[in-house]
């Protein structure tokens, strides 16, 4: 994979947003929460995606590919409600960015 990984989840009434290089090795919890580019919120999100060049692929990874792939030990890593998973898509349309959201 190349391109961008993303992954949420929630803290209290906001979101946390890791977003880390693509690559084709699946990334610890540890990687994924630790990562020095997690924001917090959506606003912060937007922010750092429209730091991205246009044409970038994003990968928008959820609950269920995490354990269908991995099996587990990833439970508070999922997609934010639809509302805002639809604002990240239309964002990244305005920007030309390739996003793949995967349930």
């Amino acid at each position: 994979m190349n391109g961008w990984e993303l992954y949420s989840w929630p803290s209290g009434n906001y979101w946390n947003h890791s977003l880390l290089p693509g690559t084709n090795l699946l990334k610890t919890y540890a990687e994924v929460t630790g990562n020095p580019f997690v924001v917090f919120g959506s606003d912060s999100l937007k922010m750092l995606l429209n730091l991205l060049p246009d044409g970038e692929g994003i990968f928008w990874t959820g609950k269920k590919w995490l354990n269908n792939t991995r099996g587990g030990g990833y439970e508070d890593l999922i997609l934010p409600d639809r509302y805002m998973v639809d604002e990240i898509i239309a964002l990244c349309l305005v920007k030309n960015l390739v996003l793949k959201v995967d349930k």
